[in-house]
């Protein structure tokens, strides 16, 4: 009996001495390619993790250098082997290799295994801003299904950070990405507010506040912005538009119509906002009993924007008290034909003009 337990405790021994010898080894071969890592030399690193796999083919920090090797000498086929191979060999606990996966995705354009990557980095530092910066970006790489819920959840996440609270360009795609996504208008506000106070002159976060204010019945607030507006850009369309249409209403035509040329003159002005303005122009003509004038500037809507539907029953009311019945009846069958392609979410094209 003492013979074995002597023999069991030279194998320990040698177990134990073998063991000690091998992780010496390994730290020797760690701070080899530490060392080429840090000098930027690629082709050492390379011939280095290769050698050192040799000998020790489950180490996960050999394949881990010798991907970052490849990478950089532009074999990305291989780069990604490899680090994958090293991600498993770490009992995928890794947070620096699975971010190197993620990055190889990135450079190959395959965005939802970078996505996927990252994800995964994330489970192991959930608090990394770095990671969290990345992962937005890659989700607004590709279109998929969830993108803008993706892309929210993780924005939002981000500007939590001290290094992106006061982050413009993350703020904006924030307030921009919640809006699309038709999110509470009282934290889409309140996004656009954080877009003003690191940019003053963001004349988007002005358009969109002033929607809100309107929709919210706060007209002084409204105004406010539109103020803001034309002193930042004087031809800004959306301020002139209702300007126009107040200087309308307190009956001031020739400042209305001031106010609607200069809208006018924009060319890649959107449809539905030259329908309105064209709209507004008619109602100004009809105020000064201009009836032809009025009734050319609501069939430029019309023609503008179909679905825009105030000009077709001003056109409607005005042949109506000229007594021109049988014009009028053409414009209301066809403004019931938009009406029904409208709610049925069918597209309006020029084939429903009455002229």
């Amino acid at each position: 009996m003492k013979k074995i337990a002597f023999l069991l405790v030279l194998i320990f021994a040698g177990h134990s001495a073998a063991q000690v010898s091998r992780q010496g080894t390994i730290a020797s071969d760690e701070q080899r390619a530490k060392i080429f890592l840090e000098k930027g030399d690629w082709p050492n690193l390379l011939t280095h993790s290769t050698y050192w796999i040799k000998k020790y083919p489950g180490e996960g920090k050999a394949w881990h250098y010798l991907g970052i090797a490849q990478k950089t000498l532009g074999q990305k086929e291989e780069a990604i082997k490899s680090l994958t191979k090293a991600w498993k060999l770490s009992y995928q606990r890794d947070y620096d290799i699975i971010s190197d996966v993620g990055d190889m995705y990135v450079e190959q354009e395959q965005w939802d295994l970078a996505e996927n990557a990252y994800r995964k980095a994330l489970k192991i530092k959930s608090q990394s801003p770095d990671m969290w910066n990345r992962l937005v970006d890659v989700i607004f790489a590709y279109p998929h299904p969830s993108q803008l819920n993706d892309a929210a959840v993780a924005l939002k996440k981000l500007l939590s950070f001290p290094d992106y609270v006061n982050n413009p360009d993350r703020w904006q795609q924030y307030a921009k990405t919640i809006d699309e996504l038709g999110m509470d208008d009282e934290v889409v506000y309140d996004a656009y507010r954080h877009v003003l106070r690191l940019l003053p002159k963001n004349i988007n976060a002005y358009e969109k506040m002033h929607t809100i204010d309107l929709i919210r019945g706060d007209i002084q607030e409204a105004e406010k912005k539109l103020s803001s507006l034309l002193k930042l850009d004087s031809k800004n369309p959306t301020a002139n538009v209702y300007f126009g249409r107040q200087a309308l209403k307190n009956g001031n035509p020739k400042i209305a119509q001031q106010y609607f040329s200069v809208v006018l003159e924009h060319a890649n002005l959107p449809k539905r906002l030259r329908a309105k303005t064209l709209t507004a122009l008619g109602d100004l003509h009809s105020k000064k009993r201009d009836f032809p004038n009025a009734l050319e500037q609501y069939r430029q809507s019309i023609s503008t924007d179909p679905t825009y539907l105030p000009p077709w029953e001003q056109v409607i009311a005005i042949l109506r008290n000229q007594g021109n019945f049988s014009d009028a009846q053409k414009y209301y069958e066809k403004l019931l034909t938009v009406e029904r392609l409208i709610a049925r979410n069918k597209t309006v094209d020029d084939s429903v003009l009455p002229f």
